[in-house]
């Protein structure tokens, strides 16, 4: 990661550094970056810090924002928005308007490994499947708080979204946010599902007779 930094610029004369997230899958090389570039300030929500200072032991130069603050940094700059619960008190995201990408933290995320990096490279059937089973590991017990910050960002042009974990969104971008407006709201679909184990053959018959049954109430057949 440092070899990486290093190609784009020198640490030490790295500004900021932001700090969505105090869990340590997203702070775990922070005190590292930060004897590198020695005169960075570090970005980060109110609960942020809290974390922070009571994890690391550390007196950085921290500086708090709230929703919708700004720090310019030239070229560019970072807008904040507070999404606690989503999943930690701590998580903010952080908007570039200029690039319109979204660094959206654990929100839309996918517990996947692969070398690409953009979700068209892999597809939707597979990347909706990682970010339904993600969701449901990690965010689902919050849909109100996933809602409200559904809400405060919709005012946003965005046309990229890299979360914390998994691959980049552009192209599948509305239909991840289509489900995750579906999930936030634990908007259900009409489905069942039929486990049945079969020595003669006749309870096979019973299931098959149930599923056609259900099919004609118009349940949708996923499986043979």
């Amino acid at each position: 990661m440092l070899a990486r930094i290093s190609e784009v610029v020198d640490p030490s004369k790295i500004d900021y550094v932001v700090s969505n997230h105090v869990e340590m899958d997203h702070s775990g090389n922070l005190a590292k970056i930060l004897e590198l570039a020695h005169d960075a300030k570090v970005v980060t929500s109110p609960n942020g810090e809290k974390g922070l200072r009571r994890h690391y032991k550390e007196d950085w130069d921290f500086v708090v924002v709230k929703s919708g603050d700004t720090i310019n940094i030239g070229k560019r700059t970072m807008q904040f928005f507070l999404t606690p619960m989503v999943h930690w008190p701590d998580n903010m995201v952080t908007y570039l308007p200029e690039e319109k990408i979204l660094l959206s933290n654990d929100a839309f995320g996918q517990h996947i490994a692969t070398p690409e990096r953009f979700d068209d490279e892999i597809g939707w059937d597979v990347l909706y499947e990682e970010a339904a089973k993600y969701y449901a590991n990690i965010v689902f017990p919050y849909g109100d708080q996933v809602k409200k910050a559904l809400d405060a960002l919709s005012g946003l042009d965005i046309e990229i979204v890299a979360p914390g974990h998994g691959i980049i969104w552009r192209t599948y971008l509305p239909k991840i946010l289509e489900a995750y407006q579906k999930w936030a709201t634990n908007t259900a679909e009409n489905r069942a599902v039929i486990i049945y184990d079969t020595m003669w053959g006749s309870t096979e018959k019973m299931a098959r007779s149930l599923r056609a049954g259900l099919e004609k109430a118009g349940i949708p057949r996923d499986h043979a």
